[in-house]
């Protein structure tokens, strides 16, 4: 697997086009035979490519080999190149200086050159297609003019048929040949050369469809071209050359340089030839002068399709940069979201998916803030690409939450890379210089057990285990194959959470029933009744409050819930003047810092007797939110309602607690009252709370109260009321239908 990058770290990519980056691989005595057999060649084919003699010809085509070859494979293949002419020009005869000074021009140009676009590839000069194109063009034609060119024009007096030339029309002729064997033939050889070595490379070779498309109209041109010349129609067919500019641009721009080059090279030579032969209705020239007119022509159509490609794979290239941030992390260099949706898509059977929670990443934020949070985050990543297997990917989707997908594994062999992660991970890190910090990660894994199944289900059964992971403190590690029972009671769960959201938003998605609380004694006051909360299903049924509390709690919306009995309550209650009634409150509504402003707010505005309402707390939240528990029974006892502790005898209230809480009742819980009949223990515990609650000053009710012998008992205990069955079954508030 790949080590992260950091988001800071510089592109250190190949450059898209490669001139810039010239090799200095040693070439085998293969591409040496082949570099000295082609400059052969390209020398003997550019005798005829002069008006007259041949000495000039000698470097166009040869430059543009050397170049390119030297660019594909470094400095040490252009010697090869120089003495491939050399064998030439003696196997030809030629007298010495119609040789000597071409072939150290063959090779001085070249050298310098490729020294100079060393040079700028090591200082990050001109990166990109179309810089890098310019700065090919402006370092190799410069070499050419100051070195290549001058030399060549020097065979001028020692020749006879052009001893009357000038040395500077000399040199501007040679150059202009050199310049047209550079441009047109030294970007098709390195491409050429680069491919050949490398399988990979072919498809940078072969031509995309509608490039062939754009050449077969292009041939299909020169034949008729051609054809129109022949049959005595030379003023139509002339123009015809024009034809191929904009249709060479064409296919300049629909990708695959290497494709497009080699044809370009093909199509500028062979308007060359149709010249000198005055094929196709062009007009032969007469002198090297004319010849000179036709290959600037040439030229300029040849730098605009390769700066027309340029842009096309700058283009190109940004596309794909662009598609490849869109599923990259930006601050780690891994995966994102969108990488791990796409890799999902893919899944077969026996792939894995591993879902990593670094909770240090969280808190190391909220410690040392956001540059902290990134360094100890890219250090995991790092870690996490580095431990994973080589067919992983590693991914990050959120703030300390990594994922990995494998494949081919077992159960077993997911654990076992699981393990590997959290054991390395784990420990204090430090994290570049933030704030060395215990990470302890969380891990959570599902196998899929065949190819049918969706990324979405894997995904969401490894969430659903990574969050059953984090509340286990045994074990951090949780790898099960994809279970649908798991997924279905989830998917039921979330199914549960909208319909109470649902109803939340109407008056009748929820009814309160009540169940009356009684004076064990005989006397006591008004009739008080504790609130019961009902779900409306779609059906009309009721749901109790087991069915759907659970649900009300993971999906935060036990304040509303609270909310809705209070409001509804009230409302009910300023009906029934005399009636009171006991409201349950979550420990959520706890840490609700407008509830008891909007209590007031709500006894003040249904003119409910605050007297006759109780609000009741279990014990377990009180003691977990005892701060907030403290603070909620002072203020309600301000608004002059009461408060009661549910449940007791279930936590670990001490005395020291029930006073500071300020409660006006205590409720025993109902298992001691139902076990009492059967149990001494149980009795004893009532009783006892019965004496605390004495020794306090506080009411005392005893729930689950289901029967006279149960009744009796707790009366001989003290206990002032009861709740129960055997009291009251549940009804509807406000109307006499059972519960």
């Amino acid at each position: 697997m790949t080590e992260a990058t950091p988001r800071d770290e510089p592109d250190r990519s190949e450059p898209a086009i490669g001139y810039l980056a010239p090799s200095s691989r040693r070439p085998g005595w293969g591409a040496a035979a082949t570099a000295a057999g082609l400059t052969a060649v390209a020398a003997e084919f550019s005798r005829g490519f002069w008006v007259t003699g041949d000495e000039a010809a000698l470097i166009w085509a040869p430059a543009g080999i050397a170049l390119g070859l030297g660019l594909a494979y470094g400095l040490r293949i252009v010697p090869f190149a120089v003495l491939g002419l050399l064998a030439w020009a003696l196997g030809r005869g030629l007298p010495m200086p119609a040789w000597l000074l071409p072939a150290l021009a063959l090779g001085l140009s070249p050298a310098a050159a490729l020294a100079a676009l060393r040079w700028l590839a090591r200082h990050g000069h001109a990166r990109g297609p179309v810089r890098e194109l310019v700065a090919f063009w402006l370092v190799a034609l410069t070499a050419s003019a100051l070195l290549a060119a001058p030399l060549g024009a020097l065979i001028v007096p020692a020749t006879s048929d052009h001893g009357e030339t000038s040395f500077l029309l000399a040199w501007a002729a040679y150059g202009i040949a050199d310049a047209f064997g550079i441009l047109v033939l030294g970007p098709p050889v390195f491409r050429i050369a680069t491919a050949l070595p490398r399988a990979d490379r072919w498809r940078d070779l072969a031509p995309r469809p509608w490039q062939l498309v754009w050449v077969g109209i292009t041939a299909a041109l020169a034949g008729a071209q051609l054809g129109v010349a022949a049959a005595g129609l030379e003023g139509f067919a002339a123009p015809a050359v024009y034809a191929h500019f904009p249709l060479l641009a064409v296919i300049a721009s629909m990708g695959r340089p290497a494709f497009h080059m080699a044809v370009t090279a093909v199509a500028a030579i062979g308007i060359v030839l149709m010249t000198l032969a005055g094929a196709g209705g062009l007009e032969a020239p007469t002198s090297n002068l004319e010849l000179v007119d036709v290959i600037l022509l040439v030229l300029s159509f040849t730098v605009m399709t390769q700066l027309v490609s340029a842009f096309a794979d700058e283009q190109r290239r940004n596309a794909e940069n662009q598609r490849d941030a869109a599923h990259r992390d930006f601050l780690t260099g891994l995966g994102n979201d969108r990488a791990l949706a796409h890799r999902l898509e893919t899944l077969e059977a026996g792939d894995g998916l591993l879902l990593l929670d670094v909770e240090a990443v969280r808190r190391q934020f909220e410690l040392t803030g956001l540059a902290g949070a990134d360094a100890l985050e890219r250090s995991v990543a790092r870690s996490v690409a580095r431990l994973g297997p080589a067919d992983g990917r590693a991914m990050r989707l959120d703030r300390g939450l990594f994922a990995l997908v494998t494949a081919n594994r077992d159960v077993a062999e997911l654990r076992a890379v699981a393990d590997g992660i959290c054991d390395a991970l784990g420990g204090v890190h430090d994290a570049e210089g933030a704030l060395d910090i215990t990470v302890r990660p969380v891990c959570a894994g599902v196998l899929a057990d065949h190819a049918d199944r969706s990324g979405d289900e894997l995904l969401a059964s490894a969430r659903l285990l990574l969050r059953a992971a984090r509340g286990d403190r045994a074990s951090r590690v949780r790898i099960e194959r994809l279970d649908d029972a798991l997924l279905a009671e989830e998917r039921s769960e979330q199914a549960l959470a909208e319909r109470l959201q649902a109803a939340l938003n109407r008056d009748d998605g929820f009814v309160l029933f009540g169940q009356r609380i009684e004076p064990l004694a005989a006397g006591g006051g008004g009739p008080w009744y504790e609130m019961l909360l009902r779900l409306v299903e779609p059906d009309g049924t009721l749901r109790s409050p087991g069915g759907f509390l659970g649900t009300a709690v993971r999906s935060g919306l036990m304040v509303e819930l609270d909310r809705w009995v209070i409001e509804h309550a009230l409302t009910l209650a300023a009906r029934a003047p005399g009636t009171g009634i006991s409201i349950n409150v979550s420990g959520a509504s706890l840490s609700d810092d407008g509830l008891l402003d909007w209590i007031g707010e709500r006894l003040a505005a249904h003119h409910v007797d605050p007297r006759r309402v109780c609000f009741e707390l279990t014990e377990t939240e009180s003691i977990e939110h005892f701060d907030r528990a403290e603070s909620f029974c002072a203020a309600v006892r301000r608004h002059g309602a009461r408060v009661a502790l549910d449940d007791f005898g279930t936590g670990l209230a001490s005395f020291e607690y029930l006073r500071r809480l300020a409660f006006d009742a205590l409720k025993i819980d109902g298992r001691f009252v139902a076990a009492a009949r059967g149990s001494a223990v149980d009795r004893t515990m009532i009783e006892s709370t019965q004496r605390v609650a004495e020794s306090l000053g506080l009411e005392t009710v005893a729930e689950f109260v289901e029967d006279a012998w149960t009744r009796d008992w707790l009366i001989r205990a003290g206990v002032g009321h009861g709740q129960g069955f055997g009291i009251h079954r549940p009804a509807r508030f406000g109307g006499g239908e059972r519960g």
